[in-house]
């Protein structure tokens, strides 16, 4: 489908007016990925683009859709391997800088490892993996404390749904260093938890996120927090080139208003 005949505006709000109605995580992505497959290339770049630039003037709606994530292996089993490879090398136009990122996997700034010396002083090592997905649902938050230093992702996706969990805890475990990218990764996939500010902030900041996932939440950061992410010479270069183009564009869009308009966000 070409949508050059309509506004990209249009299109986006029709994603975004959809994306409201479902609350699975799953099914998010999947309707997202068949939605832009059923456009030409250039278009899925055009709207890629435009919901980074909507995002980053506060639209709720474009920083729901991008917050969710695109997900690379749904994108690349609904295209194809040859169009998925098309599309990439047409992202790779400076025009659709902020795109790129979110099109394919990159390995995090830190290599994995560490976090298995955390889990053994801190954690529920000495009970079976379904012992530790059932203290994930425990009422006890000592408990809970101990089980937010698992490395298996179930346990972990398991404690994300208790009731009892915590901010505070779940930002212990998003900040954690060393880390595991896919537990981020579950955080990340948590509406209810990936919804907090400072939980998208510290999957953001944390140098053993998934690069990819963090560029995606970099539009729902104000100006101070995207300086303090394109100065961070901790992170992946691609997270903070994200942010840096994050804060021109926004730059660019201030002088354009009248100064009686302009609000630092």
């Amino acid at each position: 489908m070409n949508i050059e005949a309509a506004p990209i505006d249009t299109e986006i709000n029709r994603i975004t007016r959809t994306f409201r109605q479902i609350v699975d995580a799953t099914v998010r992505e999947l309707f997202l990925v068949r939605h832009l497959a059923e456009l030409e290339n250039r278009d899925i770049l055009h709207v890629l683009q435009r919901l980074q630039e909507r995002a980053l003037q506060g639209d709720a709606g474009c920083n729901a859709v991008l917050s969710a994530g695109l997900n690379v292996q749904m994108m690349v089993d609904e295209l194809g391997k040859a169009r998925m490879k098309t599309l990439l090398r047409e992202a790779a136009d400076e025009e659709f800088a902020n795109v790129r990122a979110l099109l394919h996997s990159i390995k995090p700034a830190k290599e994995p490892g560490g976090d298995e010396d955390s889990f053994q002083q801190y954690g529920l090592h000495q009970l079976t993996t379904g012992e530790r997905t059932s203290a994930a649902r425990s009422l006890n938050r000592d408990r809970l404390n101990r089980v937010g230093y698992d490395t298996d992702t179930r346990v972990i996706r398991q404690l994300l749904q208790n009731p009892h969990l915590t901010e505070p805890m779940v930002l212990a475990i998003a900040a954690r260093r060393p880390n595991r990218p896919e537990i981020i990764a579950e955080i990340y996939r948590s509406p209810k938890w990936k919804s907090r500010t400072l939980v998208r902030l510290a999957i953001i900041r944390n140098p053993y996120s998934p690069p990819q996932l963090a560029v995606s939440l970099v539009p729902t950061l104000l100006r101070q927090e995207l300086r303090e992410v394109a100065s961070d010479g901790a992170l992946h270069e691609e997270v903070r080139a994200a942010a840096r183009r994050a804060l021109e564009w926004k730059d660019k869009a201030r002088k354009k208003k009248p100064a009686s308009e302009r609000i630092e966000h």
